[in-house]
């Protein structure tokens, strides 16, 4: 340093100056060194520029997707405005696109949200109830008459109130379960029905599709791998409402362990706005809030609403309310209380006994 600062009193001299070799290489590490620094301010004020950024063109995006939600303006009373309190939501799932002629539910469900609450209370009604032996199954009301109907006849018939409808079609429950990389299921073996081209081994990873056809399979067979035996499952449509619960469960655990990345969330966003029909009354900010609260909570419960098979005068297998059972149920789940005596699981399952012969449970 000493031989640097004596050749820089040097400069004036009438001789030409040279600068030494340690001179240059001095003056070159000096360079690099102010050009790193103004490189690196300049990256430590662009990063949070460029996450701010980006964090609020997810937002906006978001916000701006969730505002393309396909909303329904249903009949004048239909549904029970909120009061701060606990409230039901009808959950329905149809077995094809959003806006098909005669599309009839697949699914339904009432769902009972307490804000206050670290669990939530499922019933599922079965979509071969009907009210007498004269009226139509539940599952064509909303394909004739509309969700006004439907959320009328529930109301009505089960003696409680609803706020809210959220209606997903069939190619949405497909995309979502697809964007959670599938279910994983535990079958007793191989499970088979042809009429809804299923054929999944054991042990499988169900994609979308697959979910869908063992949701609708109504005459689900097991074959034994090791002895090639083949049970039927003879329980029908009380059977399928018992996998719907369990669907539901692998469904929610899969959602709850989503990453929070923005990626995650606007693919989640695309699938709600693009397969999901809702009330005109649920308002984005309703929304946000209950998502966030369906991710802290610790448990739920489920069960199926308490019916009786009979036949119909046109020879047809169907099932009615059952009178003396379902409204315990009803004030029980739909209530707002725990279930007393119910199996609390991290996720809906059955606290009913399965009528299924055939064992499935998520993983």
């Amino acid at each position: 340093m000493t031989d640097v600062l004596e050749q820089l009193d040097r400069l004036d001299d009438p001789r030409p100056f040279t600068p030494s070799p340690e001179l240059v290489a001095s003056a070159r590490s000096r360079g690099r060194a102010l050009r790193r620094r103004r490189r690196l301010a300049a990256l430590a004020v662009a990063v949070p520029i460029v996450l701010l950024a980006a964090a609020l063109g997810a937002a906006a995006y978001v916000d701006h997707r969730t505002g393309e939600v396909h909303r329904i303006r249903t009949a004048a009373g239909v549904l029970t405005p909120e009061d701060g309190g606990p409230f039901n939501v009808l959950l329905v799932g149809t077995d094809g696109p959003r806006g098909q002629a005669g599309v009839r539910t697949d699914a339904m469900v009432l769902v009972h949200v307490d804000p206050t609450a670290r669990h939530l209370n499922l019933v599922s009604i079965p979509r071969d109830l009907v009210w007498s032996t004269t009226s139509p199954r539940i599952d064509t009301v909303l394909g004739t008459q509309g969700p006004s109907v439907l959320i009328e006849q529930l109301e009505s018939h089960l003696d409680l109130q609803i706020s809210h409808y959220v209606e997903i079609d069939e190619p949405g429950l497909v995309a979502l379960i697809d964007h959670v990389g599938g279910l994983r299921l535990h079958a007793d073996g191989e499970l088979l029905d042809p009429t809804v081209g299923l054929d999944l081994p054991a042990g499988s990873t169900l994609d979308g599709r697959t979910v869908v056809a063992l949701a609708r399979s109504r005459h689900l067979e097991s074959r034994n791998p090791s002895t090639g035996v083949v049970t039927l499952d003879q329980s029908a449509d009380l059977g399928r409402e018992y996998r719907q619960r369990v669907l539901l469960e692998a469904i929610w655990q899969e959602l709850r362990g989503m990453p929070d990345d923005l990626h995650s969330l606007t693919t989640l966003v695309d699938v709600f706005a693009d397969h999901t029909t809702i009330d005109a009354g649920f308002s984005r900010s309703e929304l946000v809030s209950l998502l966030r609260w369906g991710r802290t909570l610790n448990e739920a419960y489920s069960m199926l609403l308490p019916v009786f098979p009979f036949v119909s005068p046109e020879g047809a297998d169907v099932l009615t309310l059952d009178p003396a059972r379902a409204p315990s149920v009803i004030d029980t789940y739909l209530g707002g209380d725990a279930p007393t005596g119910a199996t609390a699981t991290t996720a809906p399952h059955g606290a009913d006994p399965s009528p299924s012969t055939i064992g499935l449970t998520s993983c």
